[in-house]
């Protein structure tokens, strides 16, 4: 009986530390501001990546999506942004481009104003840092949500009309609620 319950004992001691022990969770080493995690990328791979022109640089590990909205005029200025996805090491970023319109200045300078046409605040964007790109993308999302007509400075220093388009305004708010929700703060 003793050798019975011993082998019985030693196969459970056996089993037990045979058994797959979970891995460790990923360590997140850099800001958590850019932090995304698998279940805000899939939702976005299989939700919403659709609606985006999707490209990976030959050789990175980075993707690039564009909502599929924005104009491609060039008769008007219009600053998209780009969501960068480090899929490698779980974070994005957003970033703002310029379409190919002629006249904008050297640095992104927007003035925002209300439907009377008195400015509210500007911005200048001079160091183009992935924490200056963020700050003005929340900032430009911020003044559309309050329907605040956005101007960006052109190199004859007058202000030309962003956004004055209701799909290219809809396809920033949609941008940038898409980034919140991959970077969990929506």
């Amino acid at each position: 009986m003793k050798r019975v319950t011993y082998i019985i004992l030693s196969t459970l001691v056996v089993i037990s530390a045979c058994q797959n022990t979970p891995e460790p969770e990923k360590v997140f080493v850099s800001d958590s501001q850019w932090r995304t995690t698998q279940p805000s990328r899939l939702y976005f791979a299989n939700m919403r990546q659709s609606q985006y022109y999707h490209e990976r640089g030959r050789g990175t590990r980075i993707d690039t999506y564009r909502h599929r909205k924005f104009s491609n005029s060039t008769k008007r200025p219009l600053i998209i942004p780009t969501i960068i996805d480090k899929w490698m090491e779980d974070e994005a970023y957003i970033f703002l481009r310029r379409n190919d319109y002629p006249d904008y200045s050297n640095y992104i300078t927007l003035q925002w104003r209300t439907a009377q046409d008195s400015v509210l605040g500007s911005y200048e964007l001079q160091r183009q840092s992935r924490q200056k790109q963020y700050e003005l993308a929340g900032e430009i999302y911020d003044q559309l949500l309050q329907e605040h007509k956005i101007y960006v400075l052109q190199a004859d220093s007058t202000y030309a009309r962003m956004y004055a388009d209701k799909d290219d305004r809809q396809a920033y708010l949609t941008t940038m609620k898409d980034y919140y929700r991959l970077t969990e703060r929506y």
